[in-house]
């Protein structure tokens, strides 16, 4: 891998291990101790910072459509009548 794609590694890991300290704590510390979290504990970081620059419009109206379409077919299947009735 070349360095740059580590590096962007190692970041998202980093900030996957910060969001995912409240949840699973000692696999949070474990990951920010092995990518070397420049604090004593993933406990002590700043949760990490939105870039705007980085939010895709289309993708989340996309996505809004989906969850609309996923919706309506699961309130047909617990709404319609079971075959074996």
């Amino acid at each position: 891998m070349s360095g740059s794609t580590l590096k962007t590694l190692r970041e998202v890991l980093l900030d996957f291990s910060t969001l995912a300290a409240p949840s699973v704590p000692f696999i949070a510390e474990r990951l920010y101790r092995d990518m070397e979290g420049l604090k004593a504990s993933v406990h002590l970081e700043k949760w990490p910072k939105e870039d705007a620059r980085l939010i895709d419009e289309r993708l989340l109206r996309d996505m809004e459509w989906v969850r609309h379409i996923v919706s309506s077919g699961l309130c047909l299947l617990y709404t319609s009548p079971s075959p074996r009735d």
